[in-house]
């Protein structure tokens, strides 16, 4: 008999989840807390009110769905009764109790999950199916109820639209302390006709019980015209004396929870808040209570990530990457706040001794020009033992260590870890490629950074065998976080200028040597706000030879986007910009940004303050900029070289995506392995193109008077695009790996993103130097989409290199001969580079 276990929930949690599904129960608890009124007694059920339950609750939920998974029914049913008694409304949890019952041929258990299973989600399924099993159950002994709770609600399966069995079967749960319960069983006696001021005295006292005071004070406002104003007035008065008392010490509580755990906005921090008012109102002291709100919102607690690739258990601050599914690409990888130490794990080739290693990695590794810097060593080995259904080792693994010298791009040539794991010690099953940042503070903090992954990869159990997709990779890329920075002096005369997105649709730009790292609400520190979107720190040279550094061991700056107040421009008061991590600093002054802001065109207005550090010993810029109804604020504690033109420079370029932006101090010319060679005009003249851009693989030709701009968000700059002042664009889309050198093939997907053929086909291949070439133009349709040509580019040599797709955008006031140039120049801009 196969029944439904409930796609309600993931049933396969992975690392990570449980703090997403936390959050989410905060925001989910609040949608119907002003709208209380008892109908159905489930959809309006004051139970949807916010309660720390429904973290527990789901915990439980995932923890026995996974034990019925893998056939422990009787742990999985005991998880699951707990999950329900935490949080009554979580239909999956029901669902699942049921096919546990079912499973047991616990008859009386399997109707009745069931049949609240279709009261909480009439539409499941698995609810649907698990109900009609529970009533065509046939079990040889027959079940008897042993209990007043299950009696009780054997009975109200029998008589569900009886209310007295309702009150009968939330009785029985009260007695065991089963509150919410009780609650969910009187609301729906009430729906079945129970008189309304005793089952409502019930449900008060229940939710006082559980330290859920404004859940009641909710309900009894609902219900006030239909209740007698004695003794419901005293006990409303009640309530909110009670909620009056503990406010202060929940907001202070809550809010402080909310921004470690990354919960921005009011809804959310509303949540927390009140979750922070119940603990409290069970009598927890503040400590207690805020040590629980943190735990129940996964704050501060380590996660398990497991997959083909072992099982590690990982710090807080560690969190997944998304990998594509690329065979170069690592299985997976691990980055560490504030983002530029990372750990990616490879498949190793199955049967490849550690004696083969070193040929292998440098073959792997040879595009990013890969060499040993040192002999393998061992780093820890021990008796081994796996688990033969987890496939991996479960005791002490081998592991054999050395250092490679890589090529990663803006970052030169860079020293870093590797580690070859396994069962055995001959045969490694499991590649770990480590890289250590400073996190833009020095020695201090790259030591802190080594200690992370030390104890990282103390608790990392490799696979027992080598993942499948070991066989599929020919070669190997590391992903280079785009916080990290080589342990190497940053010069603003030659390293690049980074964008970085704040989300919103808003852009800024970084010096070099500047370590930052997105916010989000698995990766936070105590200093970020709920509207931090950048958390930076660095060192750098400008061009003027200023030596500067931001931030310290202890301070870091950040990038904050907030909703502007209308009618303010953060301006007007700039000694109120305090520092909020320094307090006591002092105002020494402001800088107006505004004209420079419309000169370069990104920003209405701005201001800078200057402020002299208190607790931090430095110098403060706090740098506000009006984006229409956005407010960016920039925070930045200068240990040195608060003078450099280059500090205030970030500030104009904080801009909206497809702004053309201020022109960069330095080109975007040498990240991710990305030359451009620019002509001098005075020797090119009568030359179309602006100059050459010359990538890893390909050299593409730039028209005259675009600008270069590389994608900061991917592993190799690309998409690549040029833009003209003119509304002009070229974008160059990378292929790869090419599986494929078939024409036809990668013309059908250029046309899926150009939305059809094109008008007049494709033109007859053309040679080009390593490949092959075919155009086609589409004429404009209407001002949103201006005429365009594209070409597709596709090597001689399959599988070894990359496909190209170029797209050219007309701008405005170009004219057909100019337009026609440009055309021929999409379709002779690129070829392959000789000897790559």
């Amino acid at each position: 008999m196969q029944c439904g276990l409930s796609s309600g929930m993931d049933v396969e949690f992975k690392a990570g989840a449980t703090r997403f599904w936390r959050t989410l129960a905060v925001l989910f608890a609040l949608g119907s807390v002003s709208q209380v009124a008892i109908g159905a007694g489930v959809d309006d059920s004051i139970l949807w009110s916010v309660h720390p339950g429904r973290a527990r609750g789901l915990a439980l939920t995932e923890l026995g769905t996974d034990a019925l998974q893998n056939d422990r029914t009787e742990e999985g049913l005991t998880l699951l009764r707990q999950a329900v008694v935490e949080d009554p409304l979580f239909a999956p949890a029901w669902v699942n109790m049921s096919a546990a019952c079912i499973r047991t041929c616990q008859v009386r258990c399997a109707r009745f999950a069931a049949l609240i299973a279709r009261l909480l989600a009439p539409e499941a399924p698995q609810a649907v199916r698990n109900l009609q099993l529970a009533m065509d159950l046939d079990c040889p002994a027959g079940e008897q109820a042993t209990d007043e709770v299950a009696s009780a609600e054997s009975r109200v399966f029998e008589r569900q639209g009886d209310p007295a069995s309702w009150v009968e079967a939330a009785a029985a749960r009260r007695e065991r302390g089963h509150h919410l319960l009780a609650v969910l069983y009187e609301e729906a006696a009430v729906t079945r006709g129970a008189e309304l001021s005793a089952s409502g005295a019930r449900i008060v006292e229940d939710l006082a019980a559980v330290g859920m005071w404004r859940a009641a004070g909710d309900w009894m406002d609902a219900f006030a015209d239909q209740l007698p104003e004695e003794p419901w007035r005293k006990r409303r008065a009640a309530s909110a004396s009670r909620l009056a008392t503990i406010r202060p010490i929940a907001e202070t509580m809550g809010e402080s929870a909310a921004r470690l755990a990354g919960l921005g906005g009011d809804e959310e921090i509303e949540g927390t808040i009140r979750l922070a008012e119940i603990l409290l109102a069970r009598g927890e002291t503040a400590e207690q209570a805020a040590a629980r709100l943190e735990g129940l919102l996964g704050v501060g607690q380590p996660h398990r990530f497991s997959g083909a690739w072992g099982e590690v258990t990982a710090d807080p601050e560690w969190s997944p990457v998304e990998i594509p599914r690329d065979p170069g690409l690592p299985l997976m990888a691990l980055r560490r706040f504030p983002g530029d130490t990372q750990i990616a794990a490879y498949a190793w080739p199955p049967g490849v001794p550690v004696s083969a290693a070193s040929d292998v990695i440098v073959e792997r590794f040879a595009q990013m020009g890969a060499s040993l810097a040192a002999e393998w060593a061992d780093c820890g080995t021990g008796r081994s033992e796996h688990d033969e259904n987890a496939g991996m080792a479960r005791e002490a693994s081998a592991c054999h260590k050395t250092v490679l010298e890589m090529e990663l791009g803006t970052e030169g040539r860079a020293s870093i870890d590797a580690y070859l794991l396994g069962v055995e010690a001959a045969t490694p099953t499991v590649l770990l490629v480590a890289l250590a940042g400073d996190a833009g503070c020095g020695p201090s903090c790259l030591a802190e950074a080594s200690d992370a992954l030390e104890r990282l990869l103390a608790s990392w159990m490799p696979p027992v065998s080598a993942p499948s997709e070991a066989a599929s990779a020919r070669s190997w890329v590391l992903p280079v976080p785009r916080a990290w920075q080589a342990q190497r002096k940053h010069d603003e005369h030659h390293d690049p200028w980074r964008t970085f997105s704040l989300g919103q649709g808003l852009l800024i730009d970084l010096p070099p040597g500047i370590v930052a790292t997105a916010i989000e609400p698995s990766w936070r520190d105590a200093n970020a706000s709920p509207s931090t979107r950048l958390w930076l720190r660095g060192a750098f040279e400008d061009q003027r030879g200023v030596k500067v550094r931001v931030g310290s061991e202890r301070f870091a700056g950040w990038v904050d986007v907030r909703t502007r107040v209308p009618g303010a421009l953060g301006r007007d008061e700039p000694r109120s910009f305090v520092p909020r991590l320094d307090p006591g600093a002092q105002f020494r002054g402001s800088t107006d940004l505004g004209k420079p802001l419309r000169r370069v065109g990104t920003a209405a207005d701005g201001v800078v303050a200057h402020f002299r550090g208190q607790q931090f010993d430095g110098a403060w810029l706090i740098s506000r900029v009006v984006l229409e109804d956005d407010l960016v604020e920039i925070g930045l504690p200068v240990s040195e070289g608060s003078s450099s033109n280059a500090l205030l420079w970030m500030a104009l370029t904080a801009r909206r995506e497809g702004a053309a932006g201020p022109p960069a101090p330095v080109d975007l010319s040498h990240l991710y392995e990305v030359s451009y060679k620019r002509f001098d005009t005075r020797a090119s003249r009568t030359d179309p193109r602006e100059g050459i851009l010359v990538t890893s693989e390909v050299e593409i030709g730039v028209p005259r008077g675009f600008r270069v701009s590389l994608n900061t968000s991917s592993i190799d700059g690309f998409p690549i695009t040029l833009r003209a002042e003119n509304g002009g664009l070229w974008q160059a889309e990378r292929w790869h790996p090419a599986a494929s050198a078939d024409l036809p093939v990668r013309q059908r997907q250029a046309e899926a993103s150009l939305g059809g053929r094109p008008p007049a086909g494709w033109s007859d291949p053309k040679r080009i130097r390593g490949g092959v070439v075919s155009t086609a133009s589409y004429a404009a349709s209407g001002d949103e989409q201006p005429a365009r040509c594209v070409a597709v580019a596709v090597p001689e040599d399959a599988g070894s290199r990359s496909a190209f797709f170029i797209v050219a955008r007309r701008g405005e006031g170009v004219s057909d001969s100019q337009w026609k140039l440009q055309c021929r120049l999409a379709r002779d801009a690129i070829r392959y580079r000789r000897g790559r």
